[in-house]
């Protein structure tokens, strides 16, 4: 079982993904979703104390994402200014 699904545009652009988790109890349950209306949806089965860790790793990932975007124009400047 795939545990990401995407719908990407003809030039690779996603237009929606949904990320799933499994468990010993359940299989394939959607674990984050991007929806093509900008909403982003965190297991929405989940009780508030179960979403927790799905929400603290979706906040590492974005501040992860950030330093990569901060370096990536770091080394842009640095070639720029050469």
């Amino acid at each position: 079982n795939p545990k990401i699904k995407t719908k990407c545009r003809t030039n690779s652009k996603i237009i929606k993904a949904y990320l799933y988790v499994d468990s010993h109890y359940f299989s394939k349950r959607e674990s984050i979703s991007f929806n093509e209306d900008g909403l982003i949806g965190f297991a929405g089965w989940a009780s508030s104390s179960n979403v927790r860790p799905i929400i603290l790793g979706f906040n590492k990932w974005c501040d992860w994402l950030a330093e990569e975007k901060l370096d990536a124009n770091k080394s842009e400047k640095l070639v720029s200014n050469s």
